[in-house]
């Protein structure tokens, strides 16, 4: 590594080696224009001549603020280094790298569209205004060369090296006198070939410097790899800590190599002395993997992961929750396998990686095949098909029950409910439940008023049998109650006007749910030519109980109207319901909510 330490030593010594080398690279930089306005004024002509030099003060004016401005990113740099933050060090060189390609390609812009109007506001002479323009106008383009080598050249400065920056200068500066005699004299490109030729060995400059320091100066080079090792070093868990990582990590950057390297001569540090036992057996581990990859099929590569990392032993020890990751473990296999079986020789990891990291699921649609298709409403967008259910179509569900806190996102999800009714070329089917299990409890949510913005001309609703018949029981739980409170409490007339209005804002229909809290919607048609049909069924109303969670008991004998005669075995009450364990005679053990099931005792 090529730093050098300014803090030890002679300090006049160490002034005059940074200092001088700092001063010629200075004058080297002005031989650029120096030897331009010979070249020109030697093979052009005095109007040529008088063009070039008259850009002298605005090139010296732009050109400087660039070297100002990496003049200066240089200064974090020289501070990381002095404090050994080798982290910060590389922090901010990328920092820096990004805000001078931003500033170059600005200032470039803004230059070369105005190239014309300065001169125009320097009052060149018409006589040698297009010589003037030609010149500055390539000079201008070449702003990003500059930078790139006042950049990295300052990087260099900022590490201790003065003197490389200075030999690539000189050799550059050599170049453009050659350049500036092919362009002239050979190539006849007149002033313009002056600037091309500067534009060039600045450029040539700027990439030798990135060269030297992608070689050199390891301790500049961001290490993904080392933050790879960081995230698996001790997963499955290899007795190494936090603090034997980060003093892995301390070594590397002092040394200006990876972490993997100080792990594979641990030994060697005392500060890793203790953990040095760990550290190998997880270098070991590192290189039968590295054998296996050289080796092995891609797919079984994959398969030896488990077992050469330990993976599967812990995931094993973890019991069920393991075991279903043991099982997403397993499909990854089977997509490496596919994937191997597919690209044959030139399957690679990288190559599954980067296929992993851009296919979706929607990438492996065949629109040929005789299949249900399920995606999200985001999936759908710009696909249509001849027949489309969404299903869910309930207040806190969709729309969800965040966004009722914000009208921006319930005009998203009402915008994305339009393009999932958009995707219906034939025939639409729109669904929602009465009740339905959410995270362990049993939620009655309204229809959602997605269904309600619906032009009713344009619905034709219909309901499951289980809803028909939850419709008869509120019916006549609604009759009941009227009959009851009109002779005591004169009720009757406002319980029927809460029927009603219920009835009229939904189409004058009924919604009810399925035995089980699923929506099961009959087909509905509707013509191609604009109109769409909807299935609604479910109710944001509350639905009286068959017969109360407390009527049924082990031992019950009951009868339903699917699946027969049966003996209730178990009843377990959950979320405000009764789940029911029913062994019927003729369809086996079912589970049933006791709330809403078509059951009714029986006797022997």
């Amino acid at each position: 590594m090529h730093t050098k330490d300014l803090t030890t030593g002679s300090p006049m010594k160490l002034i005059l080696s940074f200092m001088l080398p700092l001063v010629f690279g200075l004058l080297f930089q002005q031989v650029y224009s120096m030897v331009d306005t010979i070249v020109v004024g030697k093979f052009l002509g005095v109007d040529a001549l008088a063009g070039v030099g008259s850009t002298g003060s605005i090139t010296f004016l732009v050109l400087g603020l660039c070297n100002g401005v990496c003049a200066g990113f240089a200064i974090p740099v020289a501070q990381k280094f002095g404090q050994r933050d080798f982290d910060g060090l590389r922090r901010f060189v990328g920092n820096m790298i990004w805000l001078g390609c931003v500033i170059a390609a600005a200032v470039t812009l803004v230059t070369t569209l105005l190239c014309r109007q300065i001169l125009l506001w320097m009052d060149t002479p018409a006589d040698t205004f297009s010589y003037a323009y030609d010149y500055i106008f390539v000079i201008f383009l070449g702003i990003p060369a500059t930078m790139l080598y006042n950049l990295l050249s300052g990087i260099l400065r900022s590490l201790g090296d003065s003197k490389t920056p200075l030999v690539f200068l000189i050799m550059c500066s050599l170049l453009n006198v050659v350049l500036d005699i092919v362009f002239i004299l050979t190539l006849n490109m007149g002033v313009a070939g002056a600037g091309w030729a500067t534009l060039l060995s600045q450029l040539i400059s700027g990439v030798l410097c990135l060269y030297f320091i992608v070689k050199k100066f390891p301790i500049l080079h961001l290490k993904q790899d080392d933050l790879r090792l960081r995230r698996i070093i001790n997963e499955p868990a290899r007795k190494i800590g936090a603090t034997t990582v980060q003093n892995v990590a301390d070594i590397a950057a002092g040394l200006g190599v990876s972490m993997l390297e100080v792990i594979e001569h641990a030994p060697d540090y005392p500060a890793l002395a203790r953990a040095s036992a760990a550290l190998g057996g997880f270098w070991r581990i590192y290189r039968r993997l590295k054998e296996a990859y050289d080796t092995m099929p891609l797919d079984v590569f994959v398969s030896e992961i488990l077992e050469i990392t330990g993976y599967r032993s812990m995931l094993e020890a973890e019991g069920e929750e393991g075991q279903t990751r043991m099982e997403n473990i397993g499909q990854l296999v089977s997509s490496v396998k596919t994937y191997a079986d597919q690209r044959g020789p030139e399957a690679s990891l990288p190559g599954f990686l980067e296929e992993v990291a851009l296919i979706s699921d929607i990438d492996s649609y065949d629109e040929g095949a005789d299949v249900v298709v399920l995606m999200t409403m985001h999936a759908a967008k710009g696909l249509e098909f001849n027949y489309v259910f969404i299903v869910g179509l309930e207040e806190g569900i969709f729309p969800s029950e965040m966004s009722r806190y914000s009208n921006e996102d319930l005009e998203e999800e009402r915008r994305l409910c339009y393009v999932g009714i958009t995707r219906a070329k034939k025939e639409l089917y729109l669904s929602c439940a009465n009740s339905r299990m959410l995270f362990g409890q049993t939620k009655h949510n309204r229809p959602s008023r997605f269904l309600e913005e619906i032009d009713a001309s344009l619905v034709e609703v219909e309901q499951s049998p289980a809803a028909a018949q939850t419709k008869a029981m509120r019916q006549r739980y609604m009759q009941q109650q009227n009959a009851y409170l009109q002779p005591e409490y004169g009720a009757a007339s406002m319980r029927s006007t809460v029927q009603a209005g219920y009835s009229a804002r939904y189409g004058g229909a009924s919604h009810g749910s399925g035995a089980s809290g699923a929506s099961r919607p009959a087909r509905q048609r509707a013509s191609v030519g604009g109109g769409f049909s909807t299935v609604q069924a479910g109710s944001a109303a509350s639905v009286p109980r068959t017969e109360g969670s407390g009527a049924y008991r082990p031992g019950d004998l009951v009868e339903h109207k699917v699946f027969g005669r049966g003996e209730v075995l178990k009843v377990t009450p959950v979320a405000g319901d009764t789940i029911v364990e029913i062994r019927f005679d003729t369809a086996g053990v079912k589970k049933t909510m006791a709330n809403y099931a078509p059951l009714k005792h029986i006797s022997e």
